[in-house]
């Protein structure tokens, strides 16, 4: 059978597509690095485990620094890292921001913000650890004249984590107990201006 130029030509163009599809397009740009956090047992007292947080992007690897867990009064009661209770995270949709929260004992619980300021390094976003923060705009906005700030000693303070929006503009969170009748309150927080408002859960 003869081939004319045209049949050949097709047969050419067929192969180098199906040898472009195997060995990939060179062109195409690497695929970026999803933020991932691996949490590793470190043996922190003799009494207890604590857990490490290592922030890895791809080959890129860095330890999430520890925080002193105070009182308001500045009291110190204890270090993220010498906890035997795990840490819980949510990374924001574009990879900027972290929450985290732990539990300190069965009723308390603290949450710590953090932002990326370059690389892999993150630091807090503000110098009141979150959780201290969002209590005290419940309390001001919400509190009557009887009504006072939780302390963790107290045992009834917990901060959970609810959602963020899809352009990583807000964050929501619960606060737990509260004294009204649903025992709870849902806020967020805007993390471009720092301030706290009531939360709107169907906005994204």
């Amino acid at each position: 059978m003869r081939l004319n130029p045209f049949n050949l030509c097709l047969i050419a163009v067929a192969l180098c597509h199906a040898s472009c599809t195997q060995s990939g397009n060179p062109n195409r740009a690497a695929p970026t690095p999803k933020l991932q956090i691996e949490l590793v047992k470190n043996g922190a007292s003799e009494e207890s485990e604590g857990w490490d947080a290592w922030l890895v992007e791809g080959v890129e690897k860095r330890l999430l620094p520890a925080q002193a867990i105070r009182e308001a009064n500045g009291e110190l009661l204890d270090y993220s890292n010498k906890l035997p209770f795990k840490p819980e995270f949510a990374i924001s949709p574009d990879g900027q921001w972290i929450f985290a929260s732990q539990k300190l004992w069965h009723t308390a619980g603290v949450g710590y913000l953090f932002r990326r300021r370059a690389g892999l390094d993150f630091v807090t976003a503000s110098t009141i650890r979150f959780d201290e923060a969002a209590w005290r705009f419940y309390v001001q906005k919400y509190g009557n004249k009887s009504s006072k700030l939780p302390t963790l000693s107290d045992g009834q303070r917990i901060i959970d984590f609810v959602s963020w929006s899809a352009d990583s503009k807000w964050l929501s969170f619960r606060l737990r107990p509260v004294k009204s009748k649903d025992s709870e309150w849902i806020g967020r927080y805007e993390v471009t201006t720092g301030k706290f408002a009531p939360a709107r859960l169907n906005r994204r």
